[in-house]
């Protein structure tokens, strides 16, 4: 069992992938196949991860994956 804060952090994500990323993708295509729609979220997420800053008081406008590499070398 997860700690509230800890489901409140997945529903959050999961809210910015509904918002930021399906409701907008599936406006502008046509999903046929499962792997389009993987292809189609991994890319998202690349993009979440690495080239969108985060603004949140731990992350203070680096991308998660800087601060993943950051921790990584210390």
């Amino acid at each position: 069992m997860t700690s509230p804060l800890g489901a409140i952090g997945w529903e959050r994500l999961q809210g910015t992938i509904l918002h930021e990323h399906w409701r907008m993708e599936f406006r502008r295509r046509y999903f046929t196949r499962l792997p389009q729609l993987q292809r189609s979220l991994d890319s998202f997420l690349r993009f979440c991860n690495h080239g969108w800053p985060h603004h949140g008081c731990r992350t203070r406008g680096r991308t998660p994956a800087a601060l993943f590499l950051e921790a990584k070398e210390e």
